[in-house]
């Protein structure tokens, strides 16, 4: 009998030690209550912002998001984006998806869509597209998914493109010169505070470009600068470093720069002066006469020639 009362207590006292480790281990529900913010809608990506505008292809829309409210992990998350009115994913798929494998509460995310932009639609300061994005993801131990739609704007303000061209190439060299630089907008955006900076190898520039306010798409603006070069015996050619710094349809800021090349040209007339030593000729003599011959430039000139044409009575005898 006291054998039988050990063994009833025994198989208690295991019962209700496995008992307890089960309660142990069992991991309360995690909340599911999920809600995402839309934090930013750009082109472009994490490192390099673009300013897209009509007829830009494979172009990078990049959405960052907020997971919040909840506390369970979820898994499989995909965003599909509904577009619609000219810009479409690439191949024309106009519901281009992103997953994500897993997103933590409160985890900041980003769901990247290349895609293409017809040439004829209309950028602006205030172009926004309204598109759907549908949110899909399921919860530990679920294999149902939860749906979620979110509507995103996507800016169509225009993008940046500017043309530079001098208005003489041709740059006598050996004094002071004026250039005309004409800075035209070649992109579908309006661009504002242009402020131009040249440098030239073998060429002093005396005075800068002033600024641009803006330039409107198709619209362009002549700026002056001032440059010097020594005189040069021949033709030579010198390369124009340009450099813009200006802000983009969508305010940021950016930086165009481009080589042009003009051609330094000798000075092919100069101002001489001509004066003789004398003033008095007599008649039925011979007289030398020394001419004086004065460069007017400020500058060296070269190989310089004079010819004398004397007029009746007078002959020269010997130059």
């Amino acid at each position: 009998m006291k054998e039988l009362n050990l063994l009833i207590a025994f198989s208690v006292s295991v019962l209700v030690l496995f008992g307890l480790a089960g309660t142990a281990a069992a991991a309360p529900a995690c909340s599911q209550a999920t809600s995402f913010k839309v934090l930013s809608v750009q082109w472009g990506n994490a490192s390099t912002l673009i300013s897209a505008g009509p007829g830009m292809n494979d172009t990078p829309l990049y959405i960052t998001l907020e997971a919040y409210g909840g506390s369970c992990e979820l898994q499989g998350l995909s965003g599909k984006l509904e577009l619609s009115g000219g810009i479409s994913g690439l191949n024309g798929n106009d519901t281009p998806t992103d997953t994500i494998a897993s997103v933590q509460p409160y985890q900041i995310f980003n769901m990247v869509y290349n895609l293409n932009i017809r040439s004829n639609l209309t950028a602006g300061p205030n172009v926004y597209f309204s598109y759907p994005l549908v949110l899909s993801w399921y919860y530990p131990n679920n294999t149902v998914s939860t749906n979620q739609t979110y509507n995103i704007n996507v800016p169509l303000k225009g993008s940046a493109a500017l043309q530079y061209s001098l208005k003489t190439v041709s740059i006598p060299s050996g004094e002071s010169y004026s250039e005309v630089l004409e800075v035209r907008n070649n992109g579908t955006g309006t661009l504002t505070n242009i402020n131009t900076k040249i440098t030239a190898s073998g060429v002093s520039i005396l005075s800068q470009p002033g600024k641009i306010p803006s330039l409107a798409p198709g619209e362009s603006a002549n700026v002056t600068f001032v440059l010097y070069s020594a005189h040069s015996p021949q033709s030579s050619a010198v390369g124009f470093q340009i450099e813009s710094n200006y802000l983009s349809p969508y305010g940021y800021n950016s930086t165009s720069s481009y080589t042009l090349y003009g051609i330094l040209t000798p000075i092919t007339t100069a101002d001489i002066f001509l004066s003789a030593s004398t003033e008095n000729l007599y008649a039925g003599e011979t007289q030398a006469v020394n001419m004086i011959v004065e460069n007017g430039e400020p500058v060296p000139i070269y190989n310089v020639s004079v010819t004398l044409s004397p007029q009746s009575p007078i002959s020269i005898l010997q130059c």
